[in-house]
């Protein structure tokens, strides 16, 4: 709940918004210190010097999602990257890679473990698809090492802020679709809040060559600002396509993998890997 934007505030009330010791110090309070977060509903607030009660009007103990694109870094499911660029260091930064299979040959499968400068990442994993993340407070460039899979893969690096050290939600999905029909795996977040985002992907493994999946293959979603593809990857057999849908309501929503089955060959698999972060 944010502090008054007018009339009287005391310390008091500060300390109940963003917490702290007693006692109070207001230079416990800079902006991005620790305790307030540096968002645009605190800018008013000084990150050092001068700082003073009214500083306080209107600010509120919630962050900012921030989620930002930072690039493609790999093209395998293999190996150690230096360098990658993770954007502005930040107490709250959350950094995601998101991994699809860009490949219909060999053998395809996701990572066992990641790493991402120095500190274990969790992993949101299926056969062929997966979303790794962790808290990583300093630093504008790092170390990533993926290990334990193998194939060719596009690998997408995000940031946003958040309080939590996990997603909100996450779903790992394994459909099987018969041929001539349409198949798909839906996660739910109700309610999704207007700092969230949903990253999620999908592989859609064919019954062999001559069954390519048509149209309707891909990711959807109830939010109205879209689906923005990072990997949309056919074969004359697979399908590889991953995403992301920043939200705008507080409402129930949906994010969606799907594929249709080519009517003249067996049984085909939509593998899905979907997860939700939110800032708050």
């Amino acid at each position: 709940m944010a502090l008054p934007s007018s009339g009287v505030l005391t310390l008091n009330d500060i300390q109940t918004e963003f917490g702290g010791t007693n006692p109070i110090d207001l230079s416990e309070y800079y902006r991005g210190g620790g305790l307030v977060p540096d968002s645009a509903l605190n800018a008013a607030i000084p990150t050092s010097g001068v700082i003073s009660v009214s500083d306080f009007y209107g600010a509120a103990n919630l962050l900012n999602l921030d989620f930002t694109v930072q690039g493609a870094v790999v093209n395998r499911a293999n190996g150690t990257f230096t360098g990658v660029s993770i954007g502005t260091a930040d107490a709250s930064r959350m950094v995601v890679i998101q991994g699809g299979s860009a490949s219909g040959s060999g053998t395809l499968t996701a990572p066992t473990s990641v790493t991402i400068g120095g500190i274990t990442a969790g992993l949101v994993r299926n056969t062929n698809n997966y979303v790794a993340y962790a808290k990583v407070p300093t630093g504008t460039t790092a170390t990533i090492v993926i290990s334990g899979g193998s194939g060719t893969y596009t690998t997408q690096i995000y940031t946003l802020n958040t309080v939590n050290t996990a997603p909100t939600q996450n779903l790992i999905a394994t459909r099987s679709i018969a041929a001539n029909t349409n198949g798909s795996s839906t996660m739910t977040q109700n309610p999704v809040d207007t700092e969230g985002v949903f990253i999620w992907g999908g592989w859609f493994q064919g019954a062999g060559p001559g069954s390519p999946p048509r149209a309707g293959t891909g990711l959807s979603t109830s939010n109205s600002s879209g689906v923005t593809l990072r990997l949309n990857w056919n074969s004359s057999i697979h399908a590889g396509f991953m995403g992301y849908s920043e939200c705008t309501t507080t409402d129930s929503r949906t994010a969606t993998s799907s594929g249709f089955n080519n009517p003249a060959k067996g049984p085909a698999t939509l593998y899905s890997a979907f997860t939700y972060f939110q800032a708050n």
